[in-house]
């Protein structure tokens, strides 16, 4: 098990999860020998997180097939043992993610609030410029979604400029895709073809999207 872990370095989430259940298991076996090292308040504390990660990642699982509802319906389990989880990043992490499904669930306010959330965290957090750009397009997708077409316009094209910056293939193509998106809802086809003709030769678009935006 341990040796399948750390082939994942690369999703802290999991290793964090394994991480406090390891642990959960270490209590629990020296409770059956009588040789207790932590107190109830830390028991509980741990409880609470392997709930929290539970319906987290049975959420993420979820997601990753499209059933954005059912999914939907898992994070917000989660969501009512947010206030346990005492990481703001953690914190941050998690209000982009179901902000990103009631996007897909198009549930505009509510995915506004979460990724407007997000982003504050992210913003007074040093070393976290992508995950704040990234708020932005999903936040720029809901205006689009609300008809608000210019300002969409103005914050994905300063998403692409710091994504230039920071040489985001992945991420540059997204929001060259999405610019196509708002203009097909914007009805001008051709400057769309042009956006998506930029996605697909900046970044191979076939396996990041849409799922990239939960990642």
């Amino acid at each position: 098990m341990r040796f399948k872990i750390g082939k994942m370095e690369e999703n802290q989430d999991v290793l964090l999860y394994f991480n406090i259940l390891d642990y959960r298991f270490k209590v629990l076996m020296e409770d059956l020998v009588g040789q207790p090292t932590i107190t109830e308040s830390e028991r509980v504390k741990t409880d609470d997180m392997l709930r929290f990660y539970f319906y987290l990642f049975k959420g993420m699982y979820e997601s990753a097939k499209n059933n954005y509802s059912e999914a939907l319906a898992l994070f917000r389990v989660a969501e009512r043992q947010l206030d346990k989880v005492y990481d703001e990043i953690e914190k941050a992490e998690f209000h982009y993610k179901i902000g990103t499904l009631y996007y897909f669930n198009k549930v505009t306010l509510l995915s506004h609030h979460h990724l407007q959330t997000a982003k504050d965290i992210y913003k007074a957090h040093d070393g976290y410029r992508i995950q704040t750009i990234n708020c932005n397009m999903l936040l720029a997708l809901n205006l689009i979604d609300d008809g608000r077409l210019d300002k969409a316009e103005r914050i994905l094209l300063e998403c692409v400029d710091r994504l230039i910056e920071k040489n985001d293939k992945r991420l540059i193509a997204l929001a060259y895709y999405d610019l196509g998106f708002l203009k097909i809802q914007d009805n001008q086809h051709i400057e769309a073809i042009e956006y998506f003709n930029k996605a697909i030769s900046t970044h191979d678009l076939k396996q990041s999207s849409p799922v990239s935006y939960l990642q």
